[in-house]
């Protein structure tokens, strides 16, 4: 949505993010065996993220993020809206224009497989407030190359916006879409090479 992407590229301005930051390089690779193909995002200005000790709560970017959308409204890109205890604010190291942050505004540890039917309800907000924007909408977790996870958020990204980039789709978006039954709401594609499920969005119970 652009006008959600205006509201990102003031709060992206007021972080101190400079445009090229989010204009990264991008590569289509396809080893011509296969539809699938890669896009290779090149960010440099991804290297410059800190590192963090998650133990230390002092030291917790995304409760930093938080007071900072709190002191200064136009951070928080959904200043209106109640998206359960959660303040939506662009992501300081964005990998591409638009991405984005969920943050719960109290620490809590992310969501993992142990605790997956807690995480169902907030698939569903998330499934419908990404059809509002237009964000994509990534959760991960400790064992899943979570950076913070000792603070519950979830990744709000534009990736597609790459495809105008390159004039072309890439990744999921490009492989065929040929469909198969793992159980009778739960379906994968045969000839993708990583793991995954694909299930109804109106029906998270499917996870």
């Amino acid at each position: 949505d652009e006008g959600v992407l205006n509201r990102w590229r003031i709060a992206a301005e007021l972080e101190g993010i400079p445009k090229e930051a989010y204009k990264p390089n991008i590569k289509i690779l396809s080893n011509g065996l296969s539809s699938y193909t890669f896009g290779i995002l090149q960010n440099e200005h991804r290297y410059n993220r800190p590192f963090i000790d998650d133990k230390n709560s002092e030291n917790c970017n995304m409760c930093h993020a938080v007071e900072l959308a709190i002191e200064q409204p136009k951070m928080n890109l959904f200043p209106d809206e109640e998206l359960l205890d959660f303040v939506i604010v662009p992501n300081k190291f964005p990998i591409i224009e638009g991405t984005s942050i969920g943050i719960t505004q109290t620490e809590r540890p992310m969501y993992t497989t142990k605790n997956v039917g807690k995480i169902l309800s907030e698939l569903q907000t998330f499934l419908d407030f990404s059809d509002r924007t237009g964000f994509e909408i990534f959760h991960n977790s400790p064992g899943f190359g979570a950076t913070i996870p000792n603070h519950e958020h979830w990744h709000l990204t534009t990736f597609r916006r790459g495809y105008d980039f390159v004039g072309n789709k890439y990744g999921f978006d490009a492989a065929e879409k040929a469909y198969s039954k793992r159980s009778a709401n739960v379906m994968v594609m045969p000839n993708f090479p990583f793991a995954h499920l694909i299930f109804d969005r109106k029906d998270p119970e499917g996870v």
